[in-house]
C-alpha cells in the first residue's frame, strides 16, 4: 500500500511452515540453530558473504497461521539463548524464529567479537556516567577501525541489509507472511521490515520506541 502499512488479508497455509514441522514430535526438537549465508553487499552479487543464525521453534498444536518472527535487540543475548529461555506466554499455535541479526552475536565475520563482552564487562564496574559512556564507546571505536583494516562496507550492517536478509529468510522457509515482534533494537528493524515488504507481515508488535518509518523506493 502507498503508505506502507501492512493491510489484513486472508491467511493462506505456509508451505515452509508445513515443512518445518515434518518428522517433529515436540517442540524443543524444532528449535535446532540453523545457519544461512547472504551476500555482505547485496548490490556486489559473488562478493563477499556474512552468515546469519536462525532457529525455528515449531508450534505446540497443528495451525496455519503465519509464523512470529522474533527480533530482539541488540544487547539480548544470541539466538542460542533465546531458544532455551523463550518462555509462555507465547502463541501455541504459531512457530516462533528467532535470528540474530547481521553483526549480532552468531551472524557475523569473526570480527569484534570481544566488543559485546567488553560492554557487558563495564556494567559490572562501579562508574560514572561519562566513565560509563567512555567504556562503551572505545570497544565500538576498535570494531570499526578492525572492520575498516579488513575493508569490510560498514554500511553492510545497516537496517536496510538486515531487512533485505529477513526478506530472504522468509523465502528459504517457503513463507508467505510473517507477524514480526519487535524489541528494542528488533522494533526499528520490524518497522523497517514492514515499509519495505507490507505485503508480507500480517501484523507488527513493537515493544520498543520507534517511529514511523514510510516505504523507501
Amino acid at each position: 500500500c502507498s503508505d506502507g502499512r501492512p493491510r489484513r488479508q486472508a491467511v493462506a497455509p505456509d508451505a515452509g511452515v508445513k515443512a518445518l514441522r515434518q518428522g517433529v514430535g515436540k517442540r524443543a526438537e524444532a528449535a535446532a540453530v540453523r545457519q544461512a549465508r547472504w551476500p555482505l553487499d547485496y548490490e556486489t552479487p559473488g562478493g563477499r558473504t556474512i552468515d546469519m543464525v536462525f532457529a525455528v521453534r515449531a508450534a505446540e498444536r497443528p495451525s496455519v497461521r503465519p509464523p512470529v518472527l522474533v527480533l530482539a535487540g541488540s544487547g539480548s543475548g544470541s539466538v542460542r539463548q533465546a531458544v532455551g529461555s523463550f518462555e509462555p506466554p507465547y502463541p501455541p499455535d504459531r512457530d516462533l524464529i528467532f535470528v540474530d541479526t547481521r553483526g549480532k552475536d552468531g551472524s557475523g565475520l569473526g570480527l569484534c567479537d570481544a566488543t559485546r563482552r567488553a560492554q557487558m564487562a563495564t556494567l559490572a564496574r562501579d562508574l560514572d556516567g561519562e566513565q560509563l559512556r567512555a567504556a562503551f564507546i572505545a570497544p565500538l571505536r576498535q570494531c570499526r577501525e578492525d572492520l575498516l583494516k579488513a575493508g569490510i562496507p560498514l554500511d553492510g550492517f545497516g537496517a536496510a541489509s538486515i531487512v533485505r536478509d529477513l526478506d530472504s529468510l522468509r523465502s528459504r522457509l517457503g513463507l508467505n507472511r510473517m507477524l514480526i515482534w519487535g524489541i528494542s533494537h528488533g522494533a526499528m528493524i520490524a518497522n523497517s521490515y514492514a515499509a519495505s515488504y507490507p505485503a508480507r507481515v500480517e501484523a507488527l508488535l513493537l515493544d520498543g520506541p520507534t517511529r514511523r518509518i514510510r516505504r523507501q523506493r
